[in-house]
């Protein structure tokens, strides 16, 4: 009745499978409270440690996808329990079949044809024009994430076909 069971849950989910990511994105936060910290005199070395920090942030998707659960855990972004499960499996470990929830047996093009479908889904929801900032970011994490799925069947279509005699 307490709730502690089910917040229990919620931080395995979430957060315990990505511990590593959590610790960069400690470090991250370090390193921006370290540039905060230097002296007006070392301006142009705190400006280039928050660039840098920031290119790091931008090319690390395992981080826009914690966010991405930051924006849904904190009720900034709403969505439906559909669209949560949809993000559950989409940002789980497992197969690119598990992960857009289909059958482990479906075909690697039907695969790439549903990261595509997905993410084209969730692009255009991003950009209709009465979508809030927050769920605009939160779209273009999903649509990458699809498409990063989409990329890695690619990448293996293209090595069994190398292999292949």
């Amino acid at each position: 009745m307490s709730g502690i069971g089910r917040l229990a849950e919620l931080l395995e989910r979430h957060f315990a499978t990505r511990a590593g990511v959590l610790k960069a994105r400690a470090a991250l936060v370090g390193l921006r409270a370290v540039a905060r910290g230097l002296p007006p005199e070392q301006a142009a070395a705190a400006r280039w440690l928050v660039a840098e920090t920031e290119k790091l942030e931008a090319s690390a998707h395992e981080l826009a996808e914690l966010r991405l659960w930051h924006l849904v855990l904190s009720g900034t972004i709403q969505l439906d329990d559909s669209e949560r499960g949809e993000l559950e499996q989409l940002t789980s470990e497992g197969s690119p079949a598990t992960r857009l929830g289909v059958p482990d047996a479906t075909a690697p093009e039907a695969l790439q044809d549903e990261a595509s479908s997905r993410s084209a889904r969730w692009r255009a929801r991003g950009v209709h024009p009465l979508t809030s900032r927050e769920m605009a970011d939160a779209c273009e994490i999903v649509a990458r994430s699809y498409e990063g799925i989409h990329a890695m069947l690619v990448r293996e279509g293209d090595a069994r076909r190398h292999v292949s005699p």
